[in-house]
């Protein structure tokens, strides 16, 4: 470097003294969770129990000790793991959207198992009735940060966003970059040009290569003879090619992640470079990964388009009657809603509106939400053979076959937590709910999104040791002698 730059020393030495002055450390132990502001004389973790307390009576006017139970060990994981500030992060700027008729979904993932997000708002679907799991959403096991992901209507989206800004502040507050980077066609094209390769091998080349796919350059040629033979006789298109395969798949852009804003305690800028998003909001230049290993708390803002559409209704429909009109007032068991359900007019429904859905809605006539729940959780690889089974048993056509447990019978028999007052027809329980009863029965709710991902391909509730675990509680809770308030019962798939 000293020969390189012998007519130019400075830059040498100004270099070295740049490099002595950068000191970068990584820590990725720490959580970076920005503090809702408070009173000085209140902490989070309080405030948060004020106001699930205060809020429990209109969700519950009549709360048994079950449901207050529930709220507190909530409430004790919560403020145990420290996110008391997270939840009321969120509820204040879902409060700040519904105060102002901007319209906010109902909920969705695992943070629609939490009581505290249905006391608070945050979520719009009762865990207790429809027997959510809360530990699918947070429990000590989990090492990452709760995850609770908002809809709002497209159009307003941004008004929210603003509103997080200017509460938390412009320094502490900004959207998450996501790079784009050359595919296969798009790298190649680039370096034609630049090495300004002849017209018609330009030409050859890209008809050679498809538009849209996922294959590397490596995979294209090996898959093409034709490609690649053109490609041996000649030295230039070897080069390009080699070159290609070296720079494919680096940064090519960069853009704005479509949901996610990151929120900090301290100013963004301790902790990550920031650019300009070219509107009044900074744009990180770490990814939403690393942001995440960083310890900063991402929240994702999404917009969609079907709230803004029933925003529109509700809006037309309330100046045409003059009434105030709103989504809850809508009774779930509609019967207009599900004759139309039953006849497959589904367009434009999330997760029903695909053909082998409707064709599925057709020959279920669904009668209750539970039968949408089930439906949905059933029309995937692996549970979508149970659907005829589903569909026979909620008709009649096939009895519910119910066993108890032999202990030698054959261990990959599916067990199965059915409240027989149900309407699970002992093979399709969605997750949850068979978690759930699991956890009435087996206590063993720290293990849940193990237990989850172990029954998510084809319904098995057999992970590793658990069918031993499961046979040691039957026996010591009594549970075969029907003396727990939820009846453990064997559904053997090869039965009829």
């Amino acid at each position: 470097m000293s020969r390189l730059f012998a007519d130019w020393p400075e830059a040498i030495s100004e270099t070295g003294a740049i490099v002595e002055k950068c000191h970068v450390h990584f820590s990725f132990n720490n959580r970076m969770l920005p503090s809702y502001p408070l009173p000085a004389d209140q902490d989070a973790a309080s405030y948060l129990r004020e106001l699930c307390q205060k809020n429990l009576k209109k969700k519950y006017p009549d709360a048994k000790g079950s449901v207050q139970k529930r709220l507190a060990y909530e409430l004790d994981i919560i403020t145990s793991m420290q996110f008391s500030d997270y939840f009321l992060i969120v509820w204040d700027f879902i409060k700040y959207a519904k105060d102002h008729n901007i319209m906010v979904g109902p909920g969705r993932g695992s943070s629609a198992g939490s009581l505290v997000a249905y006391v608070l708002d945050i979520t719009e679907v009762d865990p207790i009735k429809h027997e959510l799991l809360f530990e699918r959403f947070l429990n000590p096991e989990r090492v990452t940060m709760p995850d609770i992901d908002v809809d709002f209507s497209d159009r307003r989206r941004d008004e929210v966003i603003a509103y997080v800004k200017n509460k938390y502040g412009t320094e502490h507050v900004a959207q998450i970059v996501t790079f784009g980077t050359f595919a296969a066609r798009s790298i190649i094209r680039e370096l034609m040009k630049t090495m300004a390769v002849d017209q018609q091998d330009s030409h050859f080349i890209l008809k050679q290569m498809p538009q849209h796919t996922s294959k590397t350059l490596q995979e294209i040629v090996q898959e093409n003879p034709e490609l690649k033979k053109y490609i041996s006789q000649s030295k230039k298109l070897q080069e390009l090619f080699s070159l290609a395969i070296r720079l494919e798949g680096l940064p090519r852009h960069i853009s704005t992640h479509a949901a996610g804003v990151v929120i900090s305690e301290q100013p963004l800028l301790e902790h990550v470079p920031l650019t300009s998003s070219g509107g009044d909001m900074y744009l990180t230049q770490f990814t939403m990964t690393d942001l995440e290993s960083l310890g900063l708390l991402k929240i994702d803002f999404l917009g969609l388009r079907n709230l803004t559409l029933l925003e529109r209704i509700l809006q037309s429909a309330s100046q045409s009657t003059g009434q105030s009109l709103s989504l809850k007032n809508i009774r779930p068991e509609d019967a207009k809603t599900f004759r139309m359900l039953k006849n497959g007019k589904t367009n434009g429904i999330f997760q029903l509106e695909s053909e082998g859905m409707k064709s599925v809605l057709k020959q279920l006539e669904p009668s209750s939400f539970d039968d949408i729940v089930a439906v949905n959780a059933l029309y995937r690889p692996g549970p979508m053979e149970n659907i005829p089974v589903y569909i026979a048993r909620k008709h009649g056509k096939q009895k519910n076959h119910l066993s108890a447990p032999g202990f030698g019978a054959d261990p990959a028999a599916d067990l199965w937590c059915t409240d027989l007052s149900g309407t699970d027809y002992a093979n399709c329980s969605p997750n949850c709910r068979l978690l759930f009863r699991g956890k009435q029965t087996f206590y063993v709710g720290q293990s849940a999104r193990k237990k989850r991902k172990s029954c998510s391909n084809k319904g098995l509730f057999l992970y590793e040791g658990v069918w031993q675990k499961v046979m040691t509680c039957l026996l010591q809770k009594n549970c075969l002698l029907g003396l727990s308030n939820f009846q453990i019962m064997v559904f053997r798939r090869d039965t009829q």
